[in-house]
């Protein structure tokens, strides 16, 4: 019994002991990793700013903790600043990173949408097709806000949930007239009785910054805003359907989409809350053929307004 005590107890010190060495190389590794990445940004041109990097959370987690990150690019296509980030993840689960974050500050495109959040879990897994995803969610967020959304100020909504995909490499090779997606997302909100989902994807070159000549190239050479689905929907009136843009010459959308009304006049009133005209002719109900080009939208060849550079 002595013995087969002393050589449980001599295999349970082997595994501990195992068990700690691929630990600390995991965690050792991870904070190399992130020191490494955001070098490599700063490289390339991105404006990286940071304090302290560590790891830690041994035995149960593997944490790798940032404080005082600012990334931002240079013309402020994505700005990013967080007092302070902690990396989590385990040895069993190398592939899903959680992301905890606090003192958060995020714009994009040129600061037209600015949210904030005083704290904020994300969650991050990479698959073995090689595709990343990233998932947001408001139950994971305290103090957020919403303070501008595609250049127009904004409310906060209630609920919302964010997710994004990527292809895991470069953009497919062209095929046809626009090229293969790089990037899939899903946004669903809800504000009161009103609720928005929406999913789709970019096609097209990477756009590695929000500049004339990145958006020039992502036009030119297929690119590809597509709306796969899309559904406002409030208590007794809703609109849906999918579209897809691009930008003309002179950065304005460029693009159609068909939807389908149910209660125009209430639809026109929601979609007056987003800095749209309150005189758009929405019909009753039934399909609606709505045309983005030439600097103007249109519904069924009766203009509505006009329609401004994504770019000054």
């Amino acid at each position: 019994m002595i013995n087969q005590l002393k050589a449980l107890s001599g295999i349970l010190f082997l595994v501990i002991l195992a068990y700690g060495g691929i630990w600390y190389t995991i965690a050792f590794q991870a904070e190399k990793d992130v020191t490494k990445r955001l070098s490599v940004w700063r490289d390339s041109g991105i404006r990286v700013e940071h304090g302290s990097i560590e790891h830690g959370g041994f035995p149960y987690r593997i944490t790798v903790t940032i404080k005082n990150l600012s990334v931002a690019t240079r013309s402020r296509g994505l700005s990013l600043e967080a007092k302070h980030i902690e990396l989590i993840s385990h040895v069993w689960t190398p592939r899903h990173w959680l992301a905890d974050a606090s003192g958060l500050t995020v714009s994009v495109a040129g600061d037209s949408t600015i949210l904030s959040s005083t704290t904020h879990l994300a969650s991050y897994r990479n698959h073995d097709d090689g595709k990343s995803i990233i998932a947001f969610e408001s139950g994971a967020s305290t103090g957020f806000a919403l303070t501008r959304f595609m250049g127009q100020p904004a409310s906060t909504p209630e609920s919302w949930k964010f997710f994004l995909r990527s292809s895991g490499g470069e953009a497919e090779q062209q095929s046809g007239l626009y090229a293969k997606r790089f990037l899939d997302f899903k946004l669903e909100t809800e504000a009161g009785p009103k609720s928005l989902s929406v999913m789709g994807g970019i096609s097209g070159p990477h756009i590695s910054d929000w500049t004339k000549p990145q958006l020039k190239n992502w036009s030119y050479e297929g690119g590809l805003l597509e709306l796969d689905n899309f559904v406002l929907r409030s208590t007794n009136s809703f609109l849906k359907g999918n579209g897809s843009l691009t930008l003309d010459e002179q950065f304005r959308p460029l693009g159609s989409a068909s939807l389908t009304v149910q209660d125009g006049k209430d639809m026109t009133r929601i979609l007056s809350m987003w800095g749209l005209p309150t005189n758009m002719p929405l019909p009753a109900r039934g399909p609606i053929s709505l045309t983005l080009q030439n600097g103007a939208a249109s519904m069924e060849g009766t203009p509505l307004f006009s329609l401004k550079s994504i770019i000054q």
